[in-house]
Parts: structure tokens; C-alpha cells; sequence
């Protein structure tokens, strides 16, 4: 852990969403708004960087009145308002040679497109995305005929709850796969995506659009994929129920998820 930077060296706060801003009910820390609207008198803007798709986030968007650019699908997109600013997709071919390995070992997943959610044997924890879904996306059945041929992929998401051998499907995904990432996101999801599609490059990209130095970023997280954002950041901080790798790679750790850790760490350091 590091001292904290001086304060007029930070002029934008990247919150994830799910575990750091939301607690465990999927409430949003009930101070941020108003930290949010404090920070920006001193000249420090806030936005989000999650996994979720960016109809999942409409609505913590609209309670914190973010009109800035935000990351979506684990760096997959980056969007502001509905326009989408970058797509950082995977090649066409990857998502029909994954989908297919995948149904091969009979993994459950999604497949995200920009209209379409393709679902193959549905998950306790894939369903709760394809509800928040229903009505913003079409969902449909993966058709191992049909396949995903000449489909535009920016996530897919698996549940290796049930799966018992998680080590070599790992491992076969990093020798057959190199020019994918494929990484632990929550519990037992993993997300597959372009190489270029991290919220840590995305951190960068972010970065450049709104011309603010890395540097001058601080950004908060408590997930395998936050790890590359923190560390891409001028300064990193952890929740405290963050998992071990993002405790390693943060310069300091704020309150519980559940407890409004970043509005009070913010309101601590800064107001």
C-alpha cells in the first residue's frame, strides 16, 4: 500500500459496479450520489467500468446521473448515453470455434451480441442475467445446426459451478485460444473475450477520450477482473470483501460493498 495521492492530482474516480458500488441486495451506495455532486465542484468526475451488459446498467447510470463515457462487458464496449464510443469485439471465427467447444463439454453460457443473447443449458446464475434481459434483448436457444456462424461477439459468459475438471477446460482455452482472454470474473463465471477487450485496456482507452492521464485516475474494484484496472490506474483501491488478487493489486482498501465503503472512503479523502 501507498500514500494517498494529493488531491489535485486525481480528476476522475472509475467505480466497478457489482460488489464495490452495489452491496449484496444490488443497491447502490446510498451516499455516492451525493459524493458524486460533491466531487464535481472540486473538478473530479465520476464514472462506472463493469461487467455488466449496458442495458443492465441504464439504471445505476440514471440514479448517479452519469452522462460521462462509461466501460461495459469487462472492456467489451465503451458507451456514452446509448452510443457506443468503442466495440471491442472477438473475431467472428472464435465465437463459432468457442461456441461449439463449449456445447462439445456441455458448458453452460451466454453469448452477447448487440441484439442477442444466446443461451445454452441455463444456469441459476445465467438466468438472473437473461431475466434483467427479457424485453431489452432477444434471447435465444443455441442451435448447435445453426450455430453462431458470422455472429459479432463482445462477451461470452460461462458457469463452471458443475463443471469438474474446470483446470483443463482452462487450460485449453490458453493453448487453443491466445488471441482470446479468458479470465474469472465472479464466484464461478468466467467471461471470454477479444484480447483487447480488459477493463484495464479499456481503463486506457477511457483515458484518452475524456484526456485525462492514467495518472490522474482512481479507480475502485473487488473482482478477478478489476485486477488489470486497478493496477492500469494512477491509484487503486480494494473493497474490503474484494478477493485476494485485487487486495494485492490495489494501493489501499476501503469499507465493505455493504457498508457504502467508496462514498466514504471519497467523503474521507476528498471532501
Amino acid at each position: 500500500m501507498i500514500a494517498l495521492p494529493n488531491l489535485q492530482n486525481i480528476h476522475l474516480v472509475v467505480c466497478d459496479c457489482d460488489g464495490t458500488i452495489l452491496n449484496d441486495d444490488k443497491k447502490i451506495d446510498s451516499d455516492l450520489f451525493a459524493v458524486k455532486k460533491e466531487l464535481e465542484k472540486k473538478g473530479i468526475a465520476l464514472t462506472l467500468a463493469s461487467g455488466r451488459n449496458h442495458f443492465l446498467m441504464h439504471s445505476i447510470l440514471n440514479d448517479l446521473d452519469i452522462q460521462l463515457p462509461y466501460i461495459t462487458d469487462n472492456g467489451g464496449n465503451l458507451y456514452q448515453g446509448n452510443e457506443r464510443l468503442i466495440n471491442n469485439v472477438l473475431p467472428n471465427s472464435r465465437t463459432e470455434e468457442i461456441a461449439k467447444y463449449l456445447y462439445a463439454v456441455k458448458m453452460p453460457f451466454l453469448v452477447y451480441t448487440d441484439q442477442i443473447v444466446f443461451s445454452y443449458l441455463s444456469t441459476g446464475h445465467l438466468s438472473v442475467f437473461t431475466e434483467r434481459l427479457k424485453g431489452k434483448m432477444q434471447i435465444a436457444a443455441y442451435d448447435p445446426a445453426e450455430g453462431c456462424k458470422n455472429i459479432s461477439s463482445f462477451k461470452i459468459t460461462i458457469d463452471s459451478t458443475d463443471v469438474l475438471n474446470m483446470q483443463m477446460i482452462e487450460t485449453h482455452f490458453r493453448d487453443a485460444y491466445p488471441d482470446v482472454n479468458f479470465n474469472r470474473s465472479e464466484g464461478d463465471l468466467y467471461t471470454i473475450t477479444s484480447m483487447y477487450a480488459t477493463k484495464g485496456i479499456a481503463l486506457e482507452q477511457l483515458s484518452k477520450i475524456m484526456e485525462i492521464p492514467l495518472s490522474q485516475i482512481m479507480a475502485f474494484g473487488d473482482n478477478h477482473n478489476d485486477v488489470c484496472m486497478l493496477k492500469t490506474a494512477g491509484f487503486g483501491v480494494a473493497v474490503q470483501n474484494a478477493e485476494k488478487d485485487v487486495y494485492e493489486a490495489a494501493d489501499a482498501l476501503c469499507g465493505s460493498n455493504n457498508q457504502n465503503g467508496v462514498s466514504r472512503y471519497l467523503r474521507e479523502h476528498f471532501l
